[in-house]
C-alpha cells in the first residue's frame, strides 16, 4: 500500500460524521491539511509497510480456536482479541472480506460471544470487589476496546451490516453511559471512567485518563457509524479530560502535559499525555490552546527507541494518532524517528515484546496489535482517525 494506492484506499473508507453538538466530535481542524504521507519517503513506507505486514502475520499465527488472539490471562479478552482485529483493519483488511475475511470474522463472532447480559464486554464476569489485573480491573478496558473495534467494523461496511452488531453495540453503549454515571465522591472524576468496582489500593479518585480515553473513542467511533450518543455523555468526558491538564502555571516540569487522573500533576506522563491529546482532538479541538501545549510538551520529550519507556507501545499508539490529528509541524518533526523505531523494536518473528509488568501478563498479542497501529497511522484506514 504506497504512494496513491494508500490515499485511494483512505478515501475508500472515508463516510459522513454524524450527529451534532457543541462539542461536535468532528474531525479536528488541526493547523495543516498536509498529507501525512510526506513526513516518509517511499523507502521509510517500503520499511514500514513491510513491517506490519510481518506483524499482521504473526498475529495470524496466535489466533486460537474460539477465534480469539492469544492472551496470556483470560481476563485480557475480548480486548486483545478487538485490538488485533482493529490492527488489521488498519492495513484495510476487514472481517467476512478479502484474504483475511474467515479468519476476522471469527474473531468478531468471539467478542460479541463475550457480552453479558447487561451489556458488558468481558469473556469472564467481574468479580464482586476489585481484583488487580482480573476482569473487576479489566473488563472496563475490553469494553470500550471492543465497543471501539465494533463500531469501526460496523461503521466501514455499510453494505454488509450485521443486526447483531448494531444490537451489541446499541447496548454496549447503555452501558458505557452506566459506567460513567456511576457516583463519583470526588467532584473533579464526574463525567469519566475506571475500573468495575472501586479499587481498594489506595487511590481515592474514581476516574482515570487511560480508562476515560477508550471509553470515549467508543462513543466517538459510535456516533461515527450512525448510533444515538447524546450530547452531553461526551461533553462530560472531555469536561473530565480537561481536569487532567497539568496548567502552564504549574511549576512542575511536566506542566502542558496531561496525568492519569485529575489533579495528579505527580503522574503526568508522556503515554498520558498522547492519551489526552488525542481525545481533544478527536472532539475538533486541535486549535485549542492546551492541546498545542500537550503537543508541544510530547514534541520535548520525544521517544526514539522501542523500550524507551515502560509502556512504550501504549504510548507510541496515542501520542502517533494524537500528533496526526495536531498535523504540520508536530507530525512531521514526531512520526518519522517515533515509527522507526517501533521498526527498529520487531522482533525477527515479526512481534513485538512488552515493556512493562503489567502488560507483559497479557502476552505479545497487546504490545504488538499496539505497534501495528501507531505504525498505521499514516493510512487513515479506521474512520475514527481520519483527519
Amino acid at each position: 500500500m504506497r504512494g496513491n494506492s494508500r490515499k485511494w484506499l483512505a478515501l475508500a473508507f472515508t463516510f459522513p460524521f454524524l450527529g451534532s453538538c457543541s462539542l461536535q466530535l468532528a474531525r479536528a481542524q488541526g493547523p495543516s491539511r498536509e498529507p501525512l504521507a510526506n513526513a516518509l519517503t517511499e523507502a521509510q513506507w517500503n520499511q514500514l509497510d513491510a513491517s506490519v505486514d510481518r506483524g499482521l502475520e504473526w498475529l495470524l499465527a496466535k489466533q486460537g480456536n474460539q477465534g480469539e488472539f492469544y492472551s496470556a490471562r483470560p481476563a485480557g479478552q475480548p480486548g486483545i482479541t478487538a485490538l488485533a482485529l482493529l490492527a488489521f483493519m488498519s492495513r484495510g483488511h476487514q472481517p467476512g472480506t478479502g484474504p483475511y475475511g474467515k479468519q476476522l470474522q471469527r474473531a468478531v463472532e468471539f467478542v460479541l460471544s463475550c457480552q453479558l447480559e447487561d451489556g458488558l464486554f468481558s469473556y469472564k464476569r467481574p468479580e464482586a470487589v476489585h481484583v488487580r489485573r482480573r476482569p473487576s480491573h479489566t473488563a472496563t478496558y475490553n469494553h470500550a476496546i471492543a465497543g471501539v473495534m465494533l463500531s469501526e467494523a460496523y461503521g466501514m461496511n455499510p453494505e454488509r451490516r450485521d443486526e447483531r452488531l448494531r444490537s451489541a453495540i446499541e447496548r454496549a453503549i447503555a452501558r458505557t453511559r452506566q459506567l460513567q454515571t456511576k457516583r463519583k465522591p470526588r467532584p473533579q472524576d464526574v463525567g469519566g471512567w475506571r475500573y468495575i468496582r472501586r479499587s481498594t489500593e489506595g487511590a481515592d479518585f474514581e476516574s482515570d485518563l487511560s480508562v476515560t480515553a477508550w471509553h470515549l473513542m467508543f462513543y466517538r467511533s459510535a456516533l461515527n457509524a450512525g448510533f444515538e450518543v447524546r450530547q452531553e455523555f461526551a461533553e462530560e468526558a472531555v469536561a473530565y479530560v480537561r481536569r487532567c491538564h497539568v496548567p502552564l502555571g504549574d511549576r512542575n516540569r511536566r506542566r502542558g502535559a496531561f496525568s492519569y487522573f485529575a489533579e495528579g500533576t505527580h503522574m503526568a506522563n508522556h503515554p498520558m499525555t498522547g492519551c489526552g491529546l488525542l481525545t481533544l482532538a478527536l472532539g475538533g479541538a486541535a486549535d485549542d490552546p492546551l492541546c498545542q501545549d500537550a503537543a508541544d510538551w510530547l514534541l520535548a520529550h520525544p521517544s526514539r527507541r522501542y523500550d524507551d519507556l515502560e509502556r512504550f507501545s501504549y504510548a507510541a499508539y496515542y501520542s502517533s494518532q494524537a500528533m496526526a490529528q495536531m498535523g504540520g509541524h508536530y507530525w512531521k518533526e514526531y512520526y518519522p524517528s517515533l515509527a522507526m523505531g517501533i521498526v527498529r523494536g520487531q522482533q525477527r518473528d515479526g512481534s513485538w515484546l512488552s515493556q512493562h509488568d503489567t502488560t507483559a501478563d497479557f502476552g505479545p498479542c497487546y504490545p504488538t496489535s499496539m505497534s501495528i497501529l501507531a505504525l498505521t497511522t499514516g493510512y487513515q484506514l479506521l474512520p475514527i482517525y481520519q483527519r
